[in-house]
């Protein structure tokens, strides 16, 4: 799919969003691109918990800065950014400011040699991946599906009860929250992480668990 396409797409999905104004610093853009070469390429949960983990690395020239693994309030994450080109969709220097749970799940499984969807940025491009399944595994993926509209979000499935799930991915909720360049109001500023979801919330429901295969 042509880059114009895919823009359009995401467009009409409100997937886009603005450019935050400031730009990474070298030293920056090399830190975040050495964490994703050194990211482990067995299994795709091992790929995102090494993120979680590792990502907890500050910024060289600003101690400041958000970690590596959360969006940034005054520039552009290259670690958000890289996932992105690395799929295939030229953000920009915009990551911070999209959606970016399904660029994570999209670059793990991609990083170990799993097949991804066309439209790797979109997570409910997933719904129908690989092989659905109701007995979900630990490193599945997790689908959720937005009440309203065409948008969802995706991660990792860990565990759950009869009226919840636990899940490791990006983009994903932390207890502080704020305004950043690119998202206004009083919004969580978002990482990879491990969070808690209503499997059938007033705002997001479960749609599917999917397991993986080997391109």
């Amino acid at each position: 799919m042509e880059r114009r396409q895919l823009l359009l797409g995401l467009a009409a999905l409100g997937l886009t969003g603005c450019a935050a104004n400031g730009i990474a610093v070298r030293a920056d853009q090399d830190t975040a691109s050495s964490l994703l070469a050194n990211a482990p390429t067995n299994d795709p949960l091992e790929t995102v918990t090494y993120l979680m983990m590792e990502g907890e690395q500050r910024s060289v020239t600003d101690k400041d800065t958000p970690p590596f693994n959360t969006r940034w309030t005054h520039s552009a994450n290259p670690l958000i950014i890289d996932m992105f080109n690395k799929i295939g969709f030229d953000v920009q220097n915009q990551g911070d400011c999209w959606s970016w749970c399904a660029a994570t799940v999209s670059w793990c499984l991609q990083h170990c040699g799993y097949s991804i969807t066309s439209m790797p940025a979109w997570a409910r491009s997933y719904e129908d991946y690989a092989v659905g399944t109701d007995n979900p595994r630990q490193g599945d993926l997790a689908v959720f599906e937005h009440t309203t509209g065409s948008g969802g979000h995706i991660a990792f499935y860990l565990d759950r009860t009869a009226t919840r799930v636990l899940v490791r991915g990006g983009n994903q909720e932390q207890d502080v929250t704020g305004a950043t360049e690119c998202i206004t109001g009083d919004r969580p500023n978002n990482k990879i992480k491990d969070s808690i979801y209503l499997i059938d919330g007033p705002a997001m429901k479960l749609k599917t668990y999917r397991r993986y295969y080997r391109t």
